[in-house]
């Protein structure tokens, strides 16, 4: 049943990468640089230290290589095609503090607590996201990013289902990064749309 959900949920990253790769080729998204460049380091270094922290469960494991294989696709279409919004001093102030995290993690030497650490950096790298979109400057639609919740609920699942030591670590990336700063884009495009749309009852 463990290994049927980490399927399911990988079929879900792919079905969203492509979603939002059609949206972002519609000028229906506008991803926000900051976030996306942090998410290409990030996820690379992500997806090599949550190798130890699922203990070597390749199941669990492809769903952070599928992200972050999809992720690199979109940023580089975005990238050379000019699909990007811009730079302001949110983005600065939140790369730098990523910087800073990461140096930190480079010099732990250790690969669960370099995970840990990551996360912190993945929570800050939404931040540009939701502000851009609460200021007018970024459009988005919700549904990939509900069913990237979708995706890591189902990756929860699939570790909890098979539960051994170290898992509470391994729960930490999906409900972070997943849960948490994905669903925070979602909720932003939803109180964005109901501010500036009150009578249409739409969610895009």
């Amino acid at each position: 049943m463990s290994e049927l959900l980490a399927l399911l949920a990988k079929i879900v990253l792919i079905i969203c990468a492509f979603m939002y790769l059609r949206q972002v080729m519609k000028s229906e998204s506008t991803p926000n640089p900051a976030t996306w460049f942090m998410w290409l380091i990030i996820f690379t270094m992500n997806t090599v230290s949550y190798w130890t922290v699922v203990s070597g469960n390749i199941a669990q494991w492809a769903i952070t290589l599928t992200s972050a294989v999809g992720l690199g696709l979109i940023f580089s279409y975005a990238l050379f095609k000019g699909k990007f919004g811009k730079v302001g001093g949110v983005e600065v102030a939140s790369f730098l503090m990523a910087v800073g995290i990461g140096v930190f993690w480079k010099t732990t030497g250790n690969a669960v607590a370099a995970n840990l650490l990551l996360q912190v950096i993945f929570l800050i790298s939404f931040v540009p996201t939701v502000v851009g979109l609460r200021s007018g400057k970024l459009r988005e639609r919700a549904r990939p990013w509900d069913l990237t919740v979708l995706a890591y609920v189902l990756m929860v699942l699939a570790i909890v289902l098979d539960w051994k030591e170290g898992s509470a670590l391994a729960l930490v990336y999906p409900i972070i990064n997943g849960i948490v700063g994905n669903g925070s884009v979602a909720l932003t495009i939803r109180l964005v749309h109901t501010r500036e749309e009150p009578a249409s009852g739409r969610f895009a």
